[in-house]
């Protein structure tokens, strides 16, 4: 029988038989670690980083609780140790992290940076809500590709070809308007000419 099938019927029985083994033997079993640790520093390393790596993109949540203790434990020296370490580190990485986050930037969805902005500003602004990529494509589809106010039709191409526009604004003129929310039920497309027009005013108040 192959030793992972043998292992897999017997699992229980044989990691008992080790528990056993290992406090009967306990101070040769840390020695003999010891050692093979100071033998294979390079390797006990690596095999740290693979595991550690492996933990955080099968348990993200695990890896998040381990380190938030390990933050809220850390005595000052600590603290001061930590920062340093990750100090020098970036120090020492300089220019291997610019082109990672070149190379990132390009890879990255330029409408969707700009999506994830909206919503970090909405959220600055107190507002409930958040929008997606493929709620804009919808929104997009539902207007035929034109401004909702003005009727013009949206270029193709072009960085500036809409804008999103919060139909009941975030921060309406005036203390006793509601708020708009930032759902996409609260979102029309315009372009850039009647969203400047438009600014923070109701719509009864820009069409007026």
């Amino acid at each position: 029988m192959p030793n992972r099938e043998r292992y897999l019927k017997y699992r229980d029985k044989i990691r008992e038989e080790s528990r056993i083994f290992y406090w009967k033997n306990r101070e040769k079993e840390l020695e003999r670690q010891r050692q093979w640790r100071e033998q294979n520093l390079e390797l006990k390393r690596q095999i740290m980083k693979e595991s550690a790596r492996r933990r955080r993109a099968e348990h993200p949540e695990i890896t998040r609780a381990i380190q938030r203790k390990a933050r809220e434990n850390a005595t000052p020296e600590q603290r001061v140790n930590r920062l340093a370490k990750i100090a020098a580190w970036h120090k020492a990485h300089r220019d291997e992290m610019l082109v990672r986050n070149r190379e990132r930037w390009k890879r990255i969805d330029r409408e969707k940076e700009r999506i994830r902005n909206r919503n970090r500003q909405a959220w600055k602004k107190q507002a409930i809500g958040k929008y997606s990529l493929a709620d804009i494509e919808a929104l997009y589809e539902k207007q035929n590709g034109r401004c909702a106010a003005c009727d013009h039709i949206f270029p193709e191409t072009g960085k500036h070809r809409f804008e999103i526009d919060h139909i009941i604004p975030l921060k309406p003129r005036g203390a006793t308007v509601p708020r708009g929310t930032n759902w996409p039920e609260n979102l029309q497309l315009l372009c850039r000419k009647c969203n400047r027009s438009k600014s923070n005013r109701l719509p009864e108040e820009w069409h007026s």
